[in-house]
């Protein structure tokens, strides 16, 4: 009797290994594997960055979309411009006339449409949209 208790307990030994190995790899296989070069790090996202351009006298790219908290920077180029925004502005407002080779950035932190125009050079528009 004591050969048929200890094998009972050993095919129940088995039965619950098998069931928890199941467990494990319809789980993922119980985590992830990083290669040596990646890492993890807790917490959001960075907020998204965008930069425009001003070639000639156009804003490039002339729409640009991205989530609250992302940042523009206009790189100015070519001659003076500026950026004025028509109805919606972020916080620091409108950028003065700024020489080529100057760079000017604001932070997008509410949704909206930011519709902006250079004053100097007529048809030279942008969007940007927050979602």
């Amino acid at each position: 009797m004591s050969k048929l208790n200890s094998a009972a307990r050993n095919l129940g030994r088995c039965f619950t290994t098998i069931v928890l190995a199941s467990v494990v790899l319809s789980c993922g296989g119980g985590g992830a594997v990083l290669e040596p070069d990646q890492t993890v790090t807790p917490g959001n996202p960075p907020a998204p960055t965008a930069v425009v351009t001003t070639p000639g006298n156009a804003f490039s790219p002339e729409e640009i979309e991205f989530a609250s908290g992302g940042t523009v920077t206009w790189q100015f180029s070519g001659t003076t411009h500026n950026v004025t925004f028509k109805d919606l502005a972020p916080p620091g407002g409108n950028i003065p006339n700024s020489a080529a080779g100057t760079n000017a950035s604001r932070t997008f932190p509410i949704a909206g449409d930011y519709d902006y125009f250079c004053t100097i050079h007529d048809g030279m528009k942008g969007r940007i949209r927050v979602r």
